[in-house]
């Protein structure tokens, strides 16, 4: 339930975020937004894709890690359903916050207004492991701090499929290419 209500805390500020992007935010005319800028984001395509913490470690775990019923035995709670279920709402998570963080981006004319708006949304992308964090340290109850001291011992097996090893490479290269994509609609074609 504390993971739901952290989760839900974050997707709300993220939204609250897209709304105000799409209703009084507008993407410049591609003569508005001089080279420097241009260039500016074209550089900082990469790092939004690699700082998706969120979505690199869903792929990570789909491609290289496997459920495994030992969980089970640390975890009695910990069925399959959910792990799954945890990992959808992590990649949800990381898609919303790419969304933001990229849509600030293209709406950008100046370099340094859209370096600082860069900067001050990575708070958000922490919000989760605080949560962790405040459970972990005995903040809230002792049953979430059992909890996340179980989940941070937690060791998933390795999935020992080579084929799959390579989703999470192909999955970030994908990302990394709608992301260009995206750029090069809005800000170039």
């Amino acid at each position: 339930f504390y993971a739901l209500l952290v989760f839900a805390l974050k997707s709300a500020l993220f939204i609250i975020i897209a709304i105000d992007l799409l209703v009084n935010k507008s993407f410049p005319d591609k003569d508005e937004i001089p080279t420097l800028v241009k260039f500016a984001q074209f550089l900082l395509l990469p790092i939004a894709c690699a700082i998706q913490e969120e979505i690199i470690t869903t792929f990570y775990i789909y491609g290289n890690l496997k459920w495994s019923p030992t969980i089970l035995e640390l975890n009695p709670g910990a069925h399959k359903w959910k792990y799954h279920s945890c990992n959808i709402l992590r990649l949800v998570d990381g898609c919303l916050f790419l969304f933001i963080n990229t849509g600030v981006l293209l709406q950008a004319v100046d370099c340094l207004n859209m370096f600082l708006s860069f900067a001050a949304l990575m708070f958000l992308q922490t919000i989760d492991n605080i949560g962790l964090h405040l459970a972990r340290q005995g903040y809230l109850t002792e049953s979430l701090e059992e909890t996340a001291k179980d989940v941070l011992l937690m060791k998933l097996p390795k999935n020992h499929s080579s084929k799959l090893q390579m989703l999470d490479s192909a999955l970030l290269f994908s990302t990394y290419v709608v992301l260009v994509v995206a750029w090069l609609l809005v800000c170039v074609v």
